[in-house]
């Protein structure tokens, strides 16, 4: 054995060192506040989600989701999802929705950073926004989601195998778009390219928000409040509605 006090005397008088490994240099890009949405496809949120099967094997699903309207667009479930598989799940997303989207808001997932997504955008011409990396409050929408469909639809069910999962996944989503209710959209369902998709489902009570005050409120001047939700409704909704109802085909 060797004294570790004579290795180093040995490193100094022959000049030796050990090489440093210097940490990479991120490209550095200018950030500030996002332009606000103000119609469909103006931005989608997309971000992984993984589970596993009955038999212990994960399992990864690529979500998009747009901004605007709340919509889902597709989920994506797969074992293995590379850059070449998120393209065609984007294309697949794309052809469902009938338009693309101007910008997407995404992590900096190994995925997201593959020179085959960066071409895929570039040609598409897909503004990519990258969040800053540990800051997943950026891309909120998506975390939100993520967090509706875990405790929704992964951890009440098990799945047998990929094509149980993908079954089960996709029948959440449609329920998910048609019929369960968001809170973001005043507790009200998010009907996926429907041509009336918030005018069929404004109930006769709901329906005041256009007409302005009833009668016993001309007194005060006052919106008359929804009583199915216990609290007057805010102006800021009924203009997403009509700017949601506007930019359907």
């Amino acid at each position: 054995m060797v004294n570790h006090k004579r290795v180093e005397r040995l490193y100094r008088e022959e000049g030796l060192q050990v090489r440093v490994k210097r940490r990479r240099k991120l490209v550095s890009m200018a950030r500030g506040p996002k332009a606000a949405v103000v119609t469909r496809h103006d931005r989608w949120a997309v971000d992984f989600v993984q589970d596993s099967l009955v038999g212990g094997r994960k399992f990864r699903a690529f979500a998009a989701i747009d901004v605007f309207s709340r919509e889902c667009v597709g989920i994506e479930v797969a074992f293995d999802m590379k850059g070449e598989r998120v393209t065609d799940a984007m294309n697949k997303f794309i052809a469902r929705a009938g338009a693309k989207p101007h910008a997407l808001t995404l992590d900096n997932g190994t995925e997201f950073r593959s020179h085959r997504f960066d071409e895929w955008a570039f040609q598409r011409k897909i503004r990519l926004d990258f969040i800053q990396p540990g800051k997943p409050v950026q891309n909120a929408f998506i975390e939100s989601f993520n967090g509706s469909l875990r405790d929704e639809c992964l951890n009440a069910n098990w799945f047998d195998d990929l094509e149980d999962a993908r079954r089960v996944i996709e029948a959440w989503r449609l329920e998910y778009n048609q019929v369960r209710p968001h809170s973001s959209l005043g507790h009200r369902r998010q009907l996926a390219r429907a041509s009336s998709a918030f005018k069929q489902i404004l109930n006769p009570e709901d329906s005041a928000l256009t007409a302005g005050p009833k009668n016993g409120d001309r007194s005060t001047g006052q919106p008359p409040s929804n009583s199915k939700n216990g609290r007057t409704e805010k102006g800021g909704c009924l203009r997403s509605i009509r700017a949601f109802d506007a930019s359907l085909p």
